[in-house]
């Protein structure tokens, strides 16, 4: 046997044996959708944190400027109790606020859920939930986030669907 069909011998043996390379532990990305009065698309960042009283806060971020939005607060929301797998209906969620305003008019759409008053609607699934070591009282989620955000006290009479998958 020649060295050169020897030397494709053994790195095909040391190939075959070798375990396979561990899969990378990659975070999906965060993407989202406004549709209706406004249609664009944008990357976010979600975190899901413990409010220390019982309850967690979801936050999801856009983390690239939207043209054509003047502010754009996708959504912060308490989440009664630990975070856990399931969907979340408007009435399940606690106090929080999804929010667009179109940078050519000034138009506010919302919705929203104060003490006072409830506005819009809000559906929150979480497919996965897990603790995460650090920072301590945090958790790594993937699932979806859907608000409809009404005009609030402008020109506009239709409305804005905001889609989250992350």
């Amino acid at each position: 046997m020649s060295l050169r069909p020897a030397l494709l011998a053994a790195a095909l043996a040391l190939t075959l044996a070798a375990p396979p390379a561990p899969a990378r532990a990659e975070t999906p990305a965060c993407t989202g959708t406004l549709s209706g009065a406004f249609t664009a698309t944008f990357r976010c960042a979600v975190t899901v944190r413990d409010l220390g009283d019982g309850t967690a806060v979801l936050d999801i971020r856009q983390t690239e400027k939207v043209e054509g939005i003047g502010a754009f607060g996708v959504g912060a929301w308490v989440i009664p109790g630990k975070p856990a797998k399931g969907t979340y209906a408007f009435g399940a969620l606690g106090m929080g606020k999804s929010s667009v305003i179109i940078e050519k008019d000034g138009a506010l759409f919302s919705a929203t859920r104060t003490s006072l008053q409830s506005r819009g609607e809000v559906t929150l699934e979480l497919a996965a939930v897990k603790p995460l070591a650090s920072p301590a009282g945090t958790y790594e989620v993937h699932g979806s986030f859907r608000a409809r955000l009404l005009p609030i006290a402008n020109i506009h009479k239709d409305e804005i669907a905001l889609a989250v998958k992350f």
